[in-house]
């Protein structure tokens, strides 16, 4: 068995070739039509062989896609769900997962909706080089996932464990990986539950806790300013009721007939708001100026704030060669200028250092060929995969001929040549004028002209 890609004038294609023609009837059901899920397949008999062209277009294998970003718990999650969705439609087409080619560049997925895509493959077969055992394939996954998601890190040991021990199917070791994936999410949840619970409690009463003790110890023991204390939202509170009081006593006061009684009753509710209201606004003014003062004074200290200016005669500052500056306790100091010397250097703190030519050696480049819309890319870091997908590409091509993820560009191990990977991009990657196959990868020399889409490159 081999693959290879191919592609016509619309559509681009993953071949499994080599295949011994039959009448099987998995081959039968899945010529009637290709199931949800699956990668859209032709079959063609040549010379007796049965070569299956499925279509991926623009899709991505996941090896591809996931490459540099990693996989994150919402996409394993997505990949695990489809695997069980894949499993139910299989069972309605009387077909088995055993021939699901579980491999990392056989599964694709959608950039646009980011669902996974499988091939199945109605006769037995195996990719060059890989095993497409799912336990082969459970172990791979690892090299895919984002190592910081802990939650896609979980899923996947716990779906590999399973894999390993071989005595699940494939369809209830993905609903077992996301089930665990929910148990540990639902107890890291409930500690911190708990602590919002006392912070909203320790907010509502206004009182310090012990964190805040700590943390003004930890201030004065390193000399450091102390934390700001917490507003106390109590006088602005009380300031809102008092005005919704005296408000809805003048209410009443003008659309119902008050008796004596009712009238003097109806005035000291009005007077104690009044006072209310005022005692309130007070209390903020007086904290915001505070406020105020604290910050300005913390400036002071940083050197960024006001501070005690004294006279000084700039004609003396200029004569001398030096300039004054205030410090907090209003002392006077001169800055005498930078001092260069005979042959041009500047004093030992502020010698420019000189950079090795060296460094810029391997630093790979691409050198835009487009008149007005000249793009210059920098590829400091290989790989480097180019598109204009955010998050998915390491440089980003705003061009509507370029692909989401277009181009990868690679080391061959040992730093000595660049290769470049087209990405089954929709208008194609050229070298020198040749279109690349999809998913082709070739070697790249300074002076290559490089087509991606529309845009004209060239290698450096």
């Amino acid at each position: 068995m081999e693959i290879r890609y191919d592609r016509d004038l619309r559509h681009n294609y993953m071949v499994l070739c080599g295949a011994p023609a039959g009448d099987d009837y998995r081959m039968k059901m899945f010529a009637a039509g290709t199931p949800e899920g699956m990668l859209p397949c032709s079959m063609r008999d040549i010379n007796g062989e049965i070569y299956l062209y499925y279509g991926i277009d623009s899709r991505q294998s996941i090896r591809n896609r996931f490459a540099g970003s990693g996989m994150g718990a919402r996409e394993f999650g997505g990949l695990m769900r489809a695997i069980i969705k894949l499993a139910d439609t299989l069972e309605d087409y009387l077909l088995d997962m055993d021939n699901v080619l579980f491999s990392a560049d056989c599964i694709y997925a959608d950039m646009r909706k980011e669902n996974f895509y499988f091939a199945y493959c109605p006769f037995s077969a195996s990719v060059p080089g890989e095993e497409t055992s799912f336990s082969a394939f459970a172990q791979g996954l690892l090299d895919l996932i984002d190592p910081d998601d802990e939650k896609a890190a979980i899923m996947a040991y716990s779906l590999c464990g399973m894999a390993d021990t071989g005595s699940m199917l494939i369809a209830d070791m993905a609903k077992a990986a996301l089930e665990e994936a929910e148990e540990e999410q639902d107890k890291e949840q409930e500690p911190a539950g708990e602590e919002v619970c006392r912070e909203c409690i320790s907010i509502a009463q206004e009182t310090p806790s012990d964190a805040d003790y700590e943390a003004m110890l930890a201030a004065m023991d390193e000399g450091g300013p102390l934390p700001a204390p917490r507003k106390k939202k109590l006088p602005m509170v009380t300031g809102i009721l008092s005005v919704a009081v005296f408000a809805g006593n003048l209410v009443v006061r003008r659309l119902l007939y008050l008796n004596r009684i009712e009238n003097l009753l109806s005035l000291a509710v009005a007077g104690a708001s009044l006072i209310a209201t005022t005692v309130s606004l007070l209390l903020i003014l007086k904290g915001a100026g505070t406020e105020r003062g604290t910050d300005g004074s913390r400036a002071q200290d940083a050197g960024i704030g006001p501070t005690e200016h004294q006279p000084v005669r700039l004609e003396e500052a200029v004569l001398s060669g030096s300039f004054p500056s205030v410090h907090e306790k209003g002392e006077i100091t001169h800055h005498t200028p930078l001092r260069i010397d005979a042959a041009g250097a500047a004093d030992e703190d502020q010698r420019t250092t000189v950079l090795d030519v060296s460094i810029h050696d391997n630093v790979s480049k691409l050198y835009g060929r487009n008149g007005e819309e000249t793009i210059n890319i920098m590829m400091e870091k290989l790989p480097c995969t180019i598109g204009k997908l955010a998050g998915a590409a390491d440089q980003i091509i705003n061009d509507s001929s370029v692909s989401r993820m277009h181009v990868r560009f690679s080391g061959d191990g040992s730093g000595q040549a660049t290769r470049m990977q087209d990405l089954n991009s929709t208008n194609g990657t050229w070298l020198n004028g040749r279109r690349l196959k999809p998913n082709e990868t070739v070697d790249i020399r300074p002076g290559d002209e490089i087509g991606l889409g529309r845009l004209l490159f060239e290698f450096r």
